[in-house]
């Protein structure tokens, strides 16, 4: 039989077991969100944040510069704000450098462990139907490259990868099911 979860119950609960953890610490963690011009979503989002922060005891400050910001004006803003900061997020890395710089902490989880260790089988219909579409792509990714045709088809066949409405996923299930040189062919013709 189904059950109905209620989001809110689930997140009261999550958010009183961590309070008194919060608590214990020697340092009050913090939350600085820096919004940069006037998008109604990112700014119901950011609010929701530091309403959630001060619920919980953590520290939370929102910076907001001018939407006309450029890059440059964006980091000297962001040091006489948060002096310090860019430093110890190694900025430079990911301002300068292509892709995630190698100094980035490596993502770590059960479920990403045991998702990425499913490559190169295919899911069962159970796993695979649960999947978010963050985790398809993961898996997707993960999947050697080229990938066998008969794993293409089981993936198509089962979850029908081919026309998912997803476009993340449809874009991961592209690169892994496509010869290299068809899936050039097939970006220049749209």
């Amino acid at each position: 039989m189904p059950q109905i979860l209620d989001g809110t119950v689930v997140r009261n609960e999550i958010l009183a077991r961590l309070k008194p953890r919060i608590a214990k610490l020697k340092r009050q963690p913090g939350l600085a969100v820096v919004l940069v011009g006037h998008n109604p979503a990112s700014e119901v989002y950011v609010r929701s944040k530091i309403k959630t922060c001060a619920e919980v005891g953590i520290f939370s400050d929102k910076l907001t510069p001018p939407e006309t910001i450029t890059t440059e004006e964006l980091l000297e803003f962001l040091e006489s704000e948060l002096p310090g900061a860019l430093g110890r997020v190694h900025a430079d890395d990911y301002l300068h450098g292509a892709g995630i710089p190698a100094s980035a902490p490596e993502p770590r989880s059960e479920r990403l462990t045991a998702l990425l260790a499913l490559s190169p089988a295919v899911p069962d219909a159970r796993s695979g139907a649960e999947f978010t579409p963050l985790e398809w792509q993961l898996y997707l990714d993960a999947l050697p490259h080229p990938t066998p045709h008969e794993t293409c088809a089981a993936l198509d066949e089962r979850f029908g990868l081919g026309t998912s409405r997803n476009s993340e996923i449809r874009s991961a299930w592209l690169q892994v099911a496509l010869p290299a040189p068809l899936l050039l062919h097939s970006w220049e013709t749209l």
